[in-house]
């Protein structure tokens, strides 16, 4: 199929993997919304699609967000395919990368303590950004009382 050591090997890789657990999240999210807020759009008059886009979306972001930062966060810590299915350096993933700094004989501290600083800033600055989504998310079914 001409996919090895491609990205869009890479690509279709990581779309198919992680389409059952944002699926789940997002049916999960979706689950939690009150039917009588479809049933009272309906009466309203408003179409599917209007009810989806006017009402259940903007309720269902914060469980969508998570499953899209989750999702991300998966993808970029994942080391196992990036260094299977693709042979060349320019190509590889950032954890795929990491692992040449280490070889059976020596390891090259300073390059590979920077290269995890350079990684690991990106999950942080999404979390600092993002962090309002996930406590939405969390608490969203929360009763009070």
């Amino acid at each position: 199929m001409g996919l090895f050591d491609t990205r869009v090997g890479l690509i279709f890789i990581y779309t198919c993997s992680g389409i059952a657990i944002s699926f789940m999240v997002i049916r999960n999210y979706f689950a939690t919304i009150p039917k009588e807020l479809d049933e009272a759009a309906r009466i309203d008059g408003a179409s599917h699609i209007q009810t989806f886009v006017k009402i259940m979306f903007p309720i269902a972001r914060p469980g969508i967000f998570t499953a899209a930062v989750l999702q991300w966060l998966q993808l970029w810590n994942e080391f196992y395919w990036a260094s299977l299915v693709v042979i060349d350096r320019g190509k590889m993933t950032v954890p795929a990368i990491l692992s040449q700094f280490t070889t059976s004989f020596s390891t090259d501290y300073n390059g590979l303590l920077s290269a995890i600083v350079v990684i690991i800033i990106p999950p942080v600055l999404l979390f600092c950004f993002c962090s309002k989504f996930f406590i939405e998310a969390l608490s969203g079914g929360a009763v009070k009382g």
